[in-house]
């Protein structure tokens, strides 16, 4: 396939899913290392769930009033951001579960919502019919 953008929008989403993985692990990871408790792993999906839920439900006025591809690179690098604010906020206070983390978490999986519907509206305007799969 000779198209650039499919091509940027593909690597870019794998390594979004890539960084998504290593994100959940870690987070697991650092949530039974900090609690111990089964409770707050169980609240790591539901959060996730639940956000990415409200996010799918405003996606569509997201995507009424911006461009898809903008709305796919400012959700991109707001997680990124919120990424980083989240690592530095474990890093500097690791003493405890707080309700920090489980903010991070509800944003991350906000901008996550947004961004999945938006790049599978991307693929029909980047791939001419003729060369796209079907399922």
């Amino acid at each position: 396939m000779k198209n650039t953008s499919f091509r940027c929008l593909w690597i870019g989403q794998a390594f979004a899913n890539l960084g998504d993985i290593f994100y959940v692990v870690g987070l697991i990871s650092l949530l039974y290392n900090l609690t111990g408790s089964a409770f707050y792993l169980s609240l790591l999906p539901f959060i996730t769930t639940i956000f990415r839920f409200i996010s799918s439900l405003l996606a569509p006025l997201v995507i009424d009033r911006f461009p898809l591809k903008r709305i796919i690179v400012q959700s991109q690098w707001w997680k990124t951001l919120l990424l980083v604010c989240l690592g530095i906020f474990i890093i500097s206070f690791n003493h405890g579960f707080s309700v920090a983390v489980i903010f991070f978490i509800a944003l991350i999986s906000l901008l996550d919502g947004v961004a999945a519907p938006v790049s599978a509206a991307l693929v029909p305007q980047l791939v001419p019919k003729e060369e796209r799969m079907v399922s």
